[in-house]
């Protein structure tokens, strides 16, 4: 497996970007004349800030998903990382939803583009972002 398979795509990074994670990951997306290239957060490319997209790994995506959500409300629902997983060419991040007496509901990120657990983490996140559900630290 290449390192951009291990890295998030372009069009997510800039969405995470958009959203205001915190760009420190170990590698970006430098874009430049219509091109990307994927580079080493290293040597003062951090001053192309503009044209820069930090690539999150799967871990590094880990690390900023919550393990659990708690939702806003008086039943003191919460939703809980169940797990990521992979079934027939696709990737899922899942959280079930905990605090109630039947868990009737199971709130599920898949991507189908790039089939990447690293892309179906970002989703998550972004979704979680998107939502208001979680907030990034800074």
């Amino acid at each position: 497996m290449n390192l951009s398979e291990q890295c998030v795509s372009l069009d997510l990074a800039k969405k995470l970007k958009e959203l205001g994670v915190p760009q420190n990951a170990y590698w970006s997306w430098y874009e430049n004349a219509g091109k990307a290239h994927l580079i080493h957060n290293e040597g003062g490319w951090r001053t192309f800030e503009n044209k820069t997209f930090d690539a999150f790994t799967s871990s590094e995506l880990g690390e900023l998903l919550p393990e659990e959500i708690h939702l806003p409300n008086e039943k003191s629902e919460y939703w809980k990382m169940e797990h990521a997983f992979y079934i027939q060419t696709k990737y899922y991040v899942a959280y079930g939803l905990y605090g109630t007496e039947v868990i009737p509901d199971c709130l599920q990120f898949e991507i189908n583009q790039n089939t990447s657990e690293t892309d179906a983490r970002a989703n998550c996140l972004i979704y979680l972002i998107s939502n208001k559900l979680i907030t990034l630290p800074e």
